[in-house]
């Protein structure tokens, strides 16, 4: 049974990105021109979430484009031998996958020297250690040294983009978490935040001869499940579910446009349940949850133009 849920629009459009996917483009497109309402309307019926898949122990990306139809698209390597999949499972959605988030974390939670390829491949051996699993996805048409991910393959400039929008980021996510009523606990919030943009800052200075495929492969070594999407970037709003147990159905929001829009989903209670099963103190954990945050708007940054409108999904 689907929960019932309660949407609210948080804003019309970030205000910020350098990116191609653009909310008005897709709109100026024949057949769009009832795109806004047919979001709403779509956002608010209680079959954009569905249920996470009880053999879904990883996570996704929260990329809208759908799985390609191939046979061996969604694929596992376990010694050596690739194991392949029927179908696709609903599995939480946090951008780049666990692996991005837990990297994220680690930078926003202390002060690293390491080169980011470095940092990647150490974080996916500690999720490893900590029983923590996690997935990725490559597109179809991805060639070295990117692997289709743009959260991944575009981890230098979303971190650069931190710094480049940390006043907006930070306007964000006061909105989303902060409690305007509360001075004191605001004040810790916008410290911590500082906290997190400086380490940023630090993590800027050894981005290092890093590669997206690199860290996909390095992913696909550790024996997590791969999916290869297909098709271009039509995202037309970012959905934020705080419904823990379900995750964004794009597939029904697809269907719903008839394949003329997508959207990008984040599944926050995804993020944090990384950040509590990685980090036992409660200072740390809000460090790394808001580097979740920093992350993903950053990310948002680098791929859309900014014009995106952003939900959030509640019981």
């Amino acid at each position: 049974m689907l929960p019932t849920i309660s949407v609210t629009k948080v804003v019309d459009g970030l205000g910020f990105g350098d990116g191609a996917v653009s909310f008005a483009e897709q709109a100026a497109i024949a057949g769009n021109e009832d795109l806004a309402d047919r979001i709403d309307v779509i956002v608010h019926d209680a079959n954009i979430l569905t249920p996470v898949d009880a053999k879904a122990h990883d996570d996704g990306c929260g990329d809208g484009r759908a799985v390609a139809t191939r046979t061996g698209a969604i694929s596992s390597k376990v010694n050596g031998d690739v194991q392949t999949f029927g179908r696709s499972l609903h599995r939480p959605k946090v951008f780049g996958g666990g692996a991005m988030m837990a990297t994220a974390m680690r930078i926003g939670t202390s002060d690293h020297q390491e080169a980011l390829t470095d940092l990647f491949t150490d974080t996916i051996g500690e999720l490893q250690v900590a029983g923590i699993d996690f997935g990725g996805h490559t597109h179809e048409d991805a060639e070295a040294p990117n692997s289709g991910c743009g959260a991944i393959d575009e981890a230098p400039a979303v971190i650069r983009a931190a710094g480049k929008y940390r006043d907006q980021i930070t306007a964000v996510i006061l909105q989303l978490v902060g409690t305007p009523e509360d001075t004191a606990a605001m004040q810790a919030l916008t410290a911590n935040l500082d906290t997190v943009f400086t380490r940023f800052a630090v993590m800027e200075q050894h981005i290092g001869g890093y590669q997206g495929a690199t860290t996909m492969q390095a992913i696909t070594d550790a024996g997590k499940v791969i999916k290869e999407l297909a098709g271009v970037h039509r995202e037309v709003c970012i959905l934020l579910n705080m419904v823990p147990g379900y995750t964004v159905d794009q597939g029904f929001f697809r269907a719903q446009t008839d394949d003329r829009a997508q959207t990008f989903a984040v599944d926050v209670w995804r993020m944090q349940l990384l950040a509590k099963a990685l980090y036992q103190d409660v200072q740390a954990q809000e460090l790394a949850l808001l580097s979740e945050f920093v992350y993903t708007l950053a990310t948002a940054s680098v791929l859309t133009v900014g014009d995106l409108p952003v939900y959030v999904i509640n019981k």
